[in-house]
């Protein structure tokens, strides 16, 4: 059984959580030793990478809910505990994860 499509591409949505990702990375680097580098302040890369990064984060638990499969709770929990990291890990489980009901 083939799952339904996400609202927005899987690939697209596994490409933004990656780039939102490491932008709150170097972001959390930055504001840590207190660098920056012209207009790219620690702020600043964390605001442009929390906020894709939400979005991504909305879409993924929203298909989670959406399909119910085995341990779907746990994902819940996992999103809710490490954010962008169980996200981008969905993201790329996600078609063997729906599949099988």
């Amino acid at each position: 059984m083939r799952p339904s499509p996400m609202i927005i591409d899987r690939k697209i949505l596994l490409v933004v959580a990656v780039l939102s990702f490491l932008t709150v990375l170097m972001g959390a680097w930055l504001k840590i030793t207190h660098i920056s580098f012209g207009p790219f302040t620690a702020n600043f890369l964390l605001t442009i990478g929390i906020i894709p990064g939400l979005l991504v984060w909305l879409a993924v638990l929203y298909d989670i809910i959406k399909h119910s499969f085995r341990n779907s709770l746990l994902w819940v929990i996992g999103i809710f505990c490490f954010g962008s990291l169980v996200s981008i890990i969905y993201l790329v489980q996600r078609d063997q994860l729906v599949g099988h009901n």
